[in-house]
């Protein structure tokens, strides 16, 4: 039942001081856990949905906040896509209320630009990747090999450079921060919502 070696333990304390703890232990199949109470020996099965409620651990509980800054302030954008041996790029500068591509060409879909930078101004995480950023996990999430790469310049200087990995690990994709010891998880639609393809911006 692996309750030995709980995967997680929820405790809750009440008004009175009387504190109630769950052991939860082992899948028993993919859709049910065994669980049981600290205090006692009988075991239950709890449906999956419901034990991943219990499954937490200190990451999860952290503030999730990837970006936060003005769109308006972005003064360029670089998007890049590396898919095998095949690079696409799409540098990006801002002019006015217009926004340039490739040898200064004004660009009619500035739309989806406004749209992917509202997105990453505020910006936030599903979760973390546990462990942080380690080779195993960058390997897990393909950042050992980003997909996608979207560098952003503000009229103050500051700069984020973020990379995307080209797998699915548990569920997620993984995103890093340049300059930060984490890997964020990102679900799948949050993924479509950040990138532009290069082709479509030049």
């Amino acid at each position: 039942t692996g309750l030995d070696k709980p995967t997680s333990r929820a405790t809750a304390k009440l008004k009175d001081g009387k504190t109630h703890s769950v052991l939860v232990g082992a899948k028993k199949n993919k859709d049910e856990y065994w669980v049981k109470k600290s205090e006692g020996s009988q075991i239950y099965v709890l449906r999956k949905h419901n034990a991943d409620n219990l499954i937490k651990w200190p990451g999860d509980f952290r503030e999730k906040s990837v970006l936060k800054f003005n769109p308006g302030d972005v003064i360029a954008l670089s998007m890049t896509k590396q898919d095998g041996a095949k690079r696409e790029v799409a540098k990006l500068k801002r002019q006015g209320k217009e926004w340039l591509g490739h040898g200064g060409k004004k660009l009619k879909d500035s739309k989806k630009i406004a749209g992917v930078l509202k997105v990453l101004s505020t910006l936030r995480s599903a979760g973390f990747a546990r462990g942080g950023d380690r080779p195993e996990n960058r390997k897990n999430y393909g950042l050992d090999s980003p997909l996608w790469r979207i560098e952003i310049q503000l009229r103050d200087r500051t700069k984020h450079d973020l990379s995307i990995g080209r797998s699915e690990f548990d569920g997620h994709q993984g995103l890093r921060r340049h300059g930060v010891a984490d890997i964020y998880t990102l679900r799948k639609h949050q993924v479509g919502q950040l990138v532009l393809e290069p082709k479509n911006f030049q």
